[in-house]
């Protein structure tokens, strides 16, 4: 059996239960036939990472689902490759009621490999049929806690999707996922503090560009998100005709998450705080560099602690680190960049360089 630890504490005041709607467990994987369990729920979204080696991040969701000969439908957030649809059962076979069941590949579960799984929950089903300038879409969603997952066909034409939330996303990770010939299309995020007028790519550390045209030049509401006619200066990654696509969706919730932005105006690689208005303290957070380059900095409180959040990257394959850099530390109210614990603070252009602006997305 893995070694599996499940998150203690409960998300912020808003009401919400943080750890029966998002969790990550880590676990060692054993080359064969393995059920995680541990993460207290039913997970809809599973994005694992191996933490002790090089290897790519891979994506999990009930809406794509695993295959119909039992394979998993693989999305890679380090790049801008098509769903890899293997049918072969040694990858992800199953999502069960309190985690998911591996398969011995390299990837999910290799042999006393160490490996670390972000869950999400989306409970509940939906599907919107096409009316006027509206795209037909399902999924499932958490309207309680802020998150969707959409799936829809792309029209070449400006159009809208229902994204089943009770308020506008201010995130959406968006990838056209089958289909794709060439060399692939990079996923594309919307963020709010951007503006509809720029995107940033998940699957590079690149900073944010103009972008006029994958979001129609339109926020989302509360009922949908717009996109243009696919053809954009990202090179078509968004809504090309006939070719299907999968949006995580994602707001703020009081007390349970936060979407938003800070500008580090100190001294480069110094300590300081980063954020000190989340209203809880947060047990995940992920952080992106906008006016420059920068990999997406990914921080969990099960990895690492104290002065010393351990990173891994979701725009690159590299193992987790673990010395030799600044730390990040969780606060009562948001998240500071501290000295290491190996005393190092040798910084980074991903989490605070003097006049770097940055984007965040934090989670009780």
């Amino acid at each position: 059996m893995g070694i599996n630890k499940k998150l203690l504490s409960i998300g912020g005041s808003g009401g919400i239960d943080g750890a029966a709607n998002f969790n990550t467990v880590l676990y060692q994987g054993n080359g064969g036939n393995q059920n995680i369990t541990g993460v207290g729920f039913a997970p809809d979204f599973v994005w694992i990472k191996k933490r002790n080696a090089t290897k790519q991040n891979v994506l999990q969701d009930t809406v794509r689902g695993i295959g119909s000969s039992g394979g998993a439908n693989i999305l890679y957030s380090d790049s801008s490759e098509a769903e890899a649809t293997n049918a072969d059962t040694n990858y992800f076979k199953s999502f069960d009621t309190n985690g998911f069941t591996l398969g011995g590949d390299d990837y999910y579960n290799g042999n006393n490999q160490t490996y670390v799984g972000w869950n999400w929950r989306a409970p509940d089903s939906f599907s919107h049929s096409a009316t006027g300038g509206l795209l037909a879409s399902s999924g499932r969603s958490n309207q309680a806690a802020g998150f969707s997952i959409v799936k829809h066909t792309g029209s070449g034409s400006n159009t809208t999707v229902k994204h089943n939330l009770l308020k506008a996303p201010e995130l959406m990770i968006y990838k056209q996922y089958r289909d794709v010939g060439g060399s692939g299309k990079n996923w594309v995020v919307y963020a709010k503090p951007l503006t509809n007028q720029k995107n940033i790519l998940l699957n590079t550390s690149s900073a944010a560009g103009t972008d006029q045209d994958s979001w129609n030049n339109t926020d989302p509401t509360n009922t949908v998100f717009s996109l243009g006619p696919g053809s954009n200066s990202y090179g078509s990654q968004t809504n090309v005709s006939g070719k299907l696509n999968i949006v995580y969706c994602f707001h703020s919730v009081d007390g349970y998450s936060k979407i938003g932005s800070y500008t580090w105006s100190q001294s480069s690689n110094t300590a300081g705080v980063m954020v000190n208005d989340l209203g809880f303290t947060p047990r995940f957070v992920a952080i992106k560099r906008t006016n420059g380059g920068g990999n997406w900095q990914i921080y969990d409180s099960l990895r690492g602690s104290g002065t010393q959040r351990y990173a891994l990257y979701w725009d690159v394959d590299d193992p987790e680190s673990t010395s030799g850099y600044q730390g990040i530390k969780f606060d009562s109210n948001g998240f500071s960049a501290a000295q290491g614990v190996d005393g190092n603070i040798t910084g980074s252009a991903g989490l605070n360089e003097q006049n770097g602006q940055y984007l965040y997305f934090a989670t009780a």
